[in-house]
């Protein structure tokens, strides 16, 4: 079965071209080397962006080249376009990541993006910088060890790696190529949550044993909290059934709907066994009219006080009671409780 022809688009006013094809939803070497290759093989083209979820290419032309000329080149180049030796200088980081941009730099294919400060500092942007603090921070130190560079540090919100460089010793063109090999060397790794992230699953969590453990009625709210943290993957599941197979999000929903359907996350007065009474609404246990058979602590049957052993009843009142008392005879004669009762006393 043949692959569906590609659709283009062309955008005169922001020179772009757009390519969309389905096959362009997979984010794997296979689905994206031979596309970027054709079209970086094309001088004219500064950067494309590919995104996975809308299944296009946006190619960007050179701004100081004529826009029929750079349309046509570009053609040129994918139809008849040296592949191969175009796709071996892409990074490794534009694989596997559902939105990438590859740009190109000095004759160098990277996903980082550069520029130049007042200063004359040089700030080097990555998309995974800002989301991955710890990444983030070990390419701080690494630049901080390269000789040549006088200052970095990282801007706060924007997550920049900003650079003072000396230019007689490092240029910024070796910087990149070192701080792409860098990026290149975690590609495929899911990057670390951030305190954002955590903070659904961590209130979850506090919510659902607040509940179980002191105040029953946030058990609801702990339901709610629960589908809410797994929107997203019912969401993949609800795509994954569609498409008759199964994966970790049907596994995780199942387990959520599981979850739900056992009832935890209700107060305790619905649970079986249970039932209200009184007229300040008191829970009090009932026992059902078939009784319970099993000998371990059931909610079914109440529990019985714990009574001492008859032995160590008999003992206790002994000890409270004091010293016995002296043994006497029919005759008025007293023996202590220890001496041999003497034969035919009556």
């Amino acid at each position: 079965m043949n692959a569906p022809a590609p659709a283009v688009s062309i955008d005169a006013g922001r020179r772009i071209v757009r390519v969309r094809c389905e096959t362009l939803r997979g984010t794997g070497r296979a689905v994206r080397a031979p596309l970027l290759g054709r079209l970086f093989s094309c001088q004219h083209v500064v950067s494309v962006r590919v995104s996975s979820p809308t299944a296009t290419a946006e190619a960007q032309l050179d701004p100081e080249a004529a826009f029929a000329d750079a349309v046509r080149d570009l053609a040129r180049a994918v139809k008849a376009g040296d592949a191969p030796a175009a796709a071996s200088r892409l990074p490794a980081d534009c694989f596997g990541r559902a939105t990438v941009t590859v740009s190109r730099v000095g004759g160098r294919l990277t996903t980082w993006r550069i520029g130049a400060g007042a200063d004359g500092t040089v700030s080097f942007h990555h998309p995974r910088m800002r989301p991955d603090r710890v990444l983030a921070r070990s390419l701080e130190r690494l630049a901080l060890t390269m000789p040549g560079v006088v200052d970095a540090r990282l801007v706060g919100w924007s997550a920049d790696l900003v650079i003072r460089l000396d230019a007689g010793v490092l240029d910024a063109q070796t910087l990149l190529a070192v701080l792409q090999h860098a990026v290149d060397e975690r590609a495929g790794t899911p990057p670390a949550s951030s305190p954002w992230e955590m903070l659904g699953p961590s209130t979850s969590l506090a919510v659902a044993a607040t509940a179980d453990l002191a105040v029953a009625a946030l058990a609801p709210v702990s339901a709610v909290l629960l589908v809410g943290t797994n929107v997203r993957t019912i969401a993949a599941a609800v795509g994954d059934l569609r498409h008759r197979r199964l994966g970790l999000p049907t596994v995780t929903t199942a387990i959520v709907v599981g979850t739900l359907a056992t009832g935890q996350f209700w107060p305790p007065a619905s649970w079986p066994g249970r039932s209200t009474s009184g007229a300040g609404g008191t829970a009090a246990t009932s026992r059902p009219s078939g009784g319970c058979s099993s000998r371990m602590p059931c909610p079914c049957r109440p529990a019985r006080p714990w009574r001492r052993p008859p032995a160590r009843r008999r003992r206790d009142r002994r000890r409270r009671s004091g010293p016995r008392p002296a043994c006497r005879s029919a005759a008025g004669t007293s023996f202590p409780p220890t001496a041999a009762w003497p034969r035919g006393a009556a």
